[in-house]
């Protein structure tokens, strides 16, 4: 829950797209609802939604709403696999989804202009193959490279 609230709060600054706080929603709303039904298909003995289907949209940002359902229905708390992999999966995401936001440079405050930085509008510094880039007042960063 916290996790959601604070890509809502960070999408509501401009930190965050507001694309991606609304996709991270609607997988975790997906999960939520994926987890309750395997949790209830397992109390009548029917058929239950793979392992595999549920660490997918964990995966692909689903794992606030699987952290929730995990907790509010008891479900798959218990089983130390299941959760060793759950964890990779949120390892994983977050990592990507850091990685893809970030990549291109730091989001800068909506109040960015064009004029004020030369990576553009809404960074604050852009990464380049040299070892200097700029944040928003045209001040040099010294960036360091990594092997």
């Amino acid at each position: 829950m916290v996790a959601l609230l604070l890509l809502a709060a960070a999408a509501l600054v401009g930190v965050v797209p507001r694309a991606v706080a609304i996709a991270y929603f609607v997988a975790s709303g997906v999960s939520l609802v994926l987890y309750g039904w395997d949790k209830a298909a397992a109390g009548r003995g029917a058929w239950r939604t793979p392992e595999k289907t549920l660490h997918l949209f964990d995966l692909l940002g689903g794992w606030p709403g699987a952290l929730i359902a995990q907790q509010q229905f008891r479900h798959k708390t218990a089983k130390t696999s299941f959760q060793a992999m759950f964890w990779v999966t949120v390892v994983v995401n977050v990592a990507v989804a850091g990685w893809l936001l970030w990549a291109d440079g730091v989001p800068a405050p909506k109040d960015a202009t064009a004029s004020a930085c030369p990576a553009g509008p809404g960074r604050l510094f852009q990464a380049t193959n040299s070892s200097t880039a700029w944040n928003a007042n045209r001040h040099p960063i010294m960036l360091r490279r990594s092997a």
